[in-house]
């Protein structure tokens, strides 16, 4: 609506003669929305989806170590498919950079719990050659395994995430979460936020 009331603001000053139509047009009003309360995962609903992951195999240990990446970070599956090993650190003060949207860096602090995740699940990759953290489902060794999974991979773990009981988990549900778990507890450090 905003597009066309700006066209016919530009009529109005190049045709004088259609002024009057061009006011009558403008003055329809903007359509009001109404701002959907934001979903996301409870702690304990995050913790079941965690304990259905079968950390007995090498994908399963990849799963855990995904999701509460995700969970942590709040980072969109893009985010994180273009993660590499060098944007982490994990000793210490364990912290991940992520490239977001328009190529804008963000540092994310992690839970001492996702950093022991992605150790194991580092620890067991057949390469211990750097590049991207997660890569696709073939189990070799192959450098075409080291390019960043591609975005259909990203749509079908969203997919695959998308099929709760409700049929509405998503991503930005585990987003969502990890920002509301540090409103809910009231122990949170601020700079836990990053």
């Amino acid at each position: 609506m905003v597009a066309i009331r700006i066209l016919f603001s530009f009529i109005a000053r190049e045709e004088p003669a259609l002024l009057l139509q061009c006011q009558k047009i403008r003055t329809i009003p903007l359509k009001r929305t109404e701002h959907k309360m934001v979903e996301y995962l409870e702690e304990k609903e995050m913790q079941a989806l965690l304990d259905t992951v079968n950390i007995n195999s090498r994908t399963g240990v990849r799963d855990k170590a995904l999701l509460l990446l995700l969970y942590n970070t709040g980072a969109r599956v893009s985010e994180i498919v273009e993660l590499k090993t060098d944007n982490m650190r994990l000793l210490g003060t364990a912290q991940v950079t992520l490239m977001g949207k328009g190529k804008k860096h963000r540092t994310c602090l992690l839970w001492p719990e996702t950093a022991q995740a992605l150790q194991t699940y580092l620890k067991l990759r057949v390469s211990k050659d750097p590049g991207w953290v997660f890569r696709s489902n073939l189990d070799t060794d192959s450098d075409a395994n080291w390019t960043p999974v591609p975005f259909q991979t990203g749509q079908s773990f969203q997919r695959k995430l998308s099929t709760d009981s409700d049929g509405k988990l998503t991503t930005f549900w585990l987003a969502a979460g990890m920002g509301c778990r540090f409103c809910i507890d009231g122990n949170a450090a601020l700079e836990n936020l990053v």
